[in-house]
């Protein structure tokens, strides 16, 4: 009996993995006779018909051009945000110093508090939310005022959000895009 399970049972198995592959070139087989975006751009990418390389060319010259003037708008930017006494490179080793030193002590306090089993989630909070910076002079994540401050506005405005831990991201655009409406 079990060797008669055993081949209606390998037999199932075959089935469905014959099906499944079937499915799988079907698919395959509509995506590439359907013109999806991915067998466009190969076929545009490879294709040696002088048509398409000259436009491929012009456009590659276009975008190169397009990326040349974006730097150039973004150094008149740059010049005009950062004040002229504004060492970005000092303030840059600063800041990567003090945030070792902040990381170091958030994670020192949280492993002796975990120590004497309590409740470390606003230290895992404060070290999920360290900012970090690119391009010398911008910081991204939130303090633990602003993270008050969501939490404060999402209550105030009909959102569940627990008074620790994480704040779902969804609650965190809601609350930026709030701010700027306001603005």
């Amino acid at each position: 009996m079990s060797a008669d399970f055993a081949a209606v049972a390998e037999a199932v198995v075959a089935k469905a993995k014959s099906d499944t592959q079937d499915l799988h070139d079907l698919a395959k087989q509509i995506k590439s006779a359907g013109g999806n975006s991915d067998a466009v751009k190969a076929w545009l990418d490879s294709s040696t018909d002088e048509e398409i390389v000259r436009e491929r060319e012009q456009l590659a010259a276009a975008l190169a051009k397009i990326q040349e003037r974006k730097k150039k708008l973004e150094e008149i930017a740059k010049a005009a945000l950062v004040p002229d006494d504004f060492d970005a490179e000092a303030k840059a080793k600063e800041f990567k110093e003090r945030r070792v030193k902040v990381r170091t002590l958030l994670m020192q306090a949280k492993g002796t508090i975990e120590s004497f089993d309590q409740d470390a989630s606003e230290l895992q909070e404060c070290l999920d939310n360290l900012p970090t910076i690119s391009g010398g002079i911008s910081a991204s994540g939130k303090s633990p005022a602003e993270l008050q401050a969501i939490r404060d506005w999402a209550n105030a405005n009909g959102y569940e959000v627990a008074e620790r831990g994480r704040i779902k991201a969804e609650i965190v655009a809601a609350y930026d895009a709030s701010k700027n409406e306001a603005a």
